[in-house]
């Protein structure tokens, strides 16, 4: 159900993936490392500006384990580095230039600045 669940998500059928990776998840969950990851992908993608449901759909991808192919596991190291990044760089603006990308850089000491600014 889990390769299911992988080929809905990449043909865009969010709503069918979403389902069949929760029964996945809910048929098998010791020996299945793919759908609790994939599900925390799915969740991080359509949170919006949900933080409580962000939240949740990262610490799923980083409790997360080794995922069965290279491109899965490779996607999964890179987002739980993106994840530490901001959760770092939420915590102190000295954590901005620890940032993988300019992009990175800039977008974080603007949410500080802005942050900053707005007294939060």
């Amino acid at each position: 159900l889990s390769r299911l669940g992988y080929f809905l998500m990449y043909w865009c059928r969010l709503d069918d993936a979403r389902e069949v990776l929760r029964e996945s998840e809910r048929l098998n969950t010791k020996a299945n490392p793919l759908a609790p990851f994939l599900y925390g992908v799915l969740e991080r993608r359509t949170a919006g500006s949900d933080g409580d449901r962000l939240r949740a759909a990262e610490e799923r991808i980083l409790a997360a384990a080794a995922q069965p192919s290279e491109e899965l596991e490779t996607q999964r190291t890179g987002l739980v580095r993106e994840i530490s990044f901001w959760r770092a760089a939420e915590a102190s603006p000295a954590h901005c230039l620890q940032g993988g990308d300019v992009a990175q850089v800039v977008v974080c000491f603007w949410a500080h600045l802005f942050s900053g600014l707005s007294g939060g």
